[in-house]
Order: C-alpha cells, then sequence, then structure tokens
C-alpha cells in the first residue's frame, strides 16, 4: 500500500482555483500538477458509461501534430487558471431541475422537461432524456445520453456529437444512434422516474451500486458541515479549504466546501454518522479550550456517549467522499482512487464490519497514530482535521485510510489488520501499536479523567485505553 498525501483545514495555497469538473468549458487552462504542462480544452468528451463511472475527456488544442487528453472522474475537481468568479461559476455549477408531481394514490414521480441547445448540453444531462420515435413514426420513445462530445472549436461542421441508447418500441429493438448536431440545435430533455425506485441509481452517487437513489444529487460536505460550524465556532464569515492540490483549493464559504457525490436520500441516511463525529469534537474541542494547553484548568471527571458504529461510519464516509471526488494526492499529483463495493455496502449498513477490519487508535506511545489533542490548542483552532487513504498496489483502490478530528487519529481498514503477525509493529505500518474498536478512550490528568464511551453492536471483545496527562 501507498499513502497519499492528506487533506487539511484552512490554510493559503497558491495553486491553481478549483472547480468542479462539471464546470470546465471550451476555452479553460486547466491543471493537473506542477509537473505537468497545462491543457487549454479544445473539445470536451462527456461520458456516461465508463468503467470507472461517468467521466470527462478533456481535450487539449493541437500542439503541432499531437493532442493531449485528460480523463477525470465528474464527481471530481480539476485547478483551473482562468477559473470564472464566484457568480460566474454559479451559473457554470449544474441546478436541480427536478420537480415533485403527485397524483391519486399509487403515483409519486419525478419529471421536468425544457429545452437546450446543443452547445450547452454538459455532463449534467448524462443520463437524461430526450424525446424520440420509432423509425416508422407510429411511438413516441424516450432516448437516454450517454455521451456528449463538445467540438466547437472545429472549422468545419462544428458542434457537438450526442450518442443516445433509444427504448424498445413493439416495431424495433432498443438501439444506439447518434449524430453530430449544429451548436443551435434545440433539444427538449423530459426527467422521469417514480421517486424512491429501489432500483434507480444516479449516475453520480458513488453508492448507487444497489439502487435505492433519489432522483436529485446533493452537495455533499468534504467534512460535515456541522463539525465546520464547530470548529469556526459558527463565525459567519469562515472559509475553509483543502491546501495539498486537489479537492477545493481556495478559501471558500462552509456552504461551497462540497462535491456532489451523493444523492440526497443516501445522504440524508448517513446523518447519524455526523452527529457521532460532532458528538466527539465537541467533547474534546470544550475540554481542550478550557485546558489550554496546561495553562487552564483540567476540571472534574466529565465522560460522553458516543455509537462507535456510527462514528467508524463517519471514518469510513469521510475517506470515500474524498476518493469519490478524486481529492487524494499522491506522488505530485492527484490520485483516481476506485471505491470497492464493498466499502459501499458497509457505509450503508448492507454489510457487517469483518471483526479485523475497522477502526483503530494508539494504544502505545510510539504509535504513528496521534493521541493527544490537549498538549497543542493548533487542532483546536485550525488544524482540526485530516484524511489520508490507504491505496491498494496496482489499482490505487481505495482501502482505508486515517482520519484526524480535533487532534485524535483514527486508523480504519478495508482489509485484515494481520494483528497477529510479526510484520504488524513494523515501522512502515501506519496504524502499529493501536488497538480496534476500544470500549472507550479517557484522557486522565492527576486521577481526573475525561472519557468517550464508544458504544458497539458487533458483539465482540472490546479493549480500552487510558492516555495519562502531564502538565
Amino acid at each position: 500500500m501507498v499513502r497519499a498525501g492528506g487533506v487539511r483545514f484552512g490554510m493559503p495555497s497558491d495553486s491553481p482555483i478549483a472547480i468542479p469538473v462539471l464546470a470546465v468549458r471550451v476555452g479553460d487552462t486547466i491543471f493537473k500538477d506542477r509537473a505537468t504542462k497545462p491543457l487549454t480544452v479544445d473539445e470536451i468528451d462527456w461520458v456516461l458509461e465508463h468503467e470507472h463511472g461517468p467521466i470527462a475527456r478533456f481535450i487539449g488544442v493541437p500542439e503541432g501534430n499531437a493532442r493531449r487528453t485528460w480523463v477525470y472522474r465528474l464527481s471530481g475537481v480539476i485547478g483551473c487558471f482562468n477559473a470564472p468568479d464566484d457568480e460566474a461559476l454559479e451559473e457554470r455549477e449544474p441546478t436541480l431541475r427536478s420537480v415533485d408531481l403527485i397524483g391519486g394514490d399509487v403515483s409519486r414521480g419525478v419529471v421536468s422537461q425544457y429545452e437546450i441547445a446543443a452547445k450547452d448540453l454538459t455532463g449534467d444531462h448524462l443520463g437524461l432524456f430526450i424525446g424520440a420515435h420509432s423509425d416508422d413514426g407510429k411511438f413516441n420513445v424516450p432516448a437516454q445520453i450517454i455521451e456528449i462530445h463538445q467540438i466547437p472549436n472545429r472549422a468545419t461542421r462544428p458542434g457537438a456529437v450526442v450518442t443516445v441508447r433509444i427504448g424498445e418500441t413493439p416495431s424495433q429493438p432498443a438501439r444506439v444512434d447518434g449524430g453530430l448536431y449544429p451548436p443551435e440545435q434545440v433539444f427538449e430533455i423530459i426527467e422521469l422516474f417514480q421517486e424512491g425506485d429501489p432500483e434507480y441509481r444516479h449516475p453520480r452517487c458513488y453508492v448507487n451500486t444497489r439502487g435505492g437513489c433519489s432522483a436529485t444529487i446533493s452537495g455533499e460536505h468534504y467534512v460535515s458541515h456541522g463539525l465546520i460550524k464547530l470548529f469556526t465556532f459558527d463565525d459567519p464569515n469562515a472559509t475553509i479549504q483543502h491546501n495539498h492540490g486537489a479537492g477545493i483549493v481556495r478559501p471558500v464559504k462552509p456552504k461551497k466546501f462540497v462535491a456532489n457525490v451523493l444523492c440526497t436520500s443516501h445522504n440524508h441516511g448517513l446523518h447519524p454518522a455526523d452527529d457521532a463525529a460532532i458528538s466527539f469534537a465537541r467533547f474534546i474541542r470544550d475540554i481542550a479550550l478550557e485546558w489550554r494547553g496546561g495553562a487552564g484548568a483540567w476540571g472534574d471527571e466529565a465522560e460522553v456517549h458516543i455509537s462507535g458504529d456510527d462514528f467508524q461510519r463517519w471514518a469510513l464516509k469521510l475517506l470515500l467522499n474524498h476518493a469519490a471526488a478524486n481529492a487524494f494526492t499522491g506522488n505530485g499529483g492527484r490520485v483516481s482512487t476506485p471505491i470497492p463495493p464493498e466499502a459501499v455496502d458497509i457505509l450503508l449498513g448492507r454489510a457487517e464490519w469483518p471483526e479485523t477490519w475497522g477502526m483503530c487508535v494508539a494504544s502505545q506511545v510510539d504509535s504513528p497514530l496521534t493521541f493527544d489533542p490537549f498538549r497543542n490548542p493548533e487542532p483546536i483552532l485550525s488544524d482540526w482535521w485530516s484524511a489520508q487513504p490507504f491505496l491498494a498496489n496496482g489499482t490505487n483502490a481505495i482501502c482505508g485510510g486515517t482520519v484526524r478530528l480535533a487532534g485524535v487519529e483514527f486508523g480504519i481498514t478495508l482489509y485484515n489488520q494481520g494483528r497477529e503477525l510479526e510484520a504488524f509493529s513494523a515501522p512502515e505500518n501506519p496504524i502499529r501499536g493501536s488497538i480496534q474498536r476500544p470500549s472507550f478512550m479517557r484522557w486522565e490528568f492527576e486521577g481526573v479523567g475525561k472519557t468517550v464511551y464508544f458504544s458497539w453492536e458487533d458483539g465482540w471483545e472490546h479493549k480500552t485505553i487510558t492516555y495519562t496527562m502531564r502538565r
């Protein structure tokens, strides 16, 4: 495994401005890493069906007899040198066009209908439908957009190549068709499907592996919005960013610190995980503010009770959100991190964590996992979170990582940690000197403790850990 660069809060960056992949347009100059020449986009190929999910191919202006092509997931972000200002970027970002319709006792669906010119089609329209008809003209049939190739700068016949999958009719089978359309050609977009359909998979929701998606994509915060408000003391002028060249690399308002990687239904279903993380962070933060690195008061015994299952799920979600948005870096550039389906099943509670997988915390002083949130006030005032992935050799699929919250670091693995092996204690193991899923973590000073109790529903043995504080 390799360990890619971390994600941290609130530090300045001179990198190109990060914008959503879906917001890139022909003429933009985009940035991959400092070792690679930027690419000025001449054509864009938006593709729904790709082995890594919906993607965009950015094709550069001719360079002699060659052209460079960069490929990104639609759910990610990308560096842009001539990025639009905030107001212009708002106009580029995807909008939620769906409206609820309720009729009778049995029909509840989502439908939207509007017209759009071929030149304005983007990756946001992949998976939607346009009106079509059978060759004999007898049947109206929906045609799903599966690829849009924008070629506005071609010397001859500029426009958009649109490929669709046309549904089956009594007179002909389903088929794939398409063609080159002039820039001003008008399409009628139709969105129609049952709300709550257990089979529906939103193409931009990374947990859509078994359906159950809602009609709309949500703005999922890279790190829980409640945590941002907690550590910025609900300051209305607060900003947040990533500092490592991927994700959001310029200061933005918390409401903009999002990735469009979860549908509304799945995002809402994961709220208990966010609540567990907020309870943990508030408890640690309040103690640290009183203690002030040893200059203040330790106070009386205190404790908080948190669902360990939900907290473990929150740490996994933090890692997967960044993986889905291609917001990790390593080896000098952005890392594409496929998400294994078993990670999705565990996140959504469809599968149990195997006993040898999951969360761990430091149990030895030489563990690389940080465990003292009180000695230094920095984790409370600015550098209060980070996420670093573990990536599988060969595929770069995410198989765990470390998550730091309020100065305490948690390991998360989607593999057998091999605790019975001698190699577990090797210096290169990022989770050595740790225990799995503690039933409590306690910080004690002069016999007075501050304790986080974790409840678990897995039926396994859970050890405890006490850290002794010194002024």
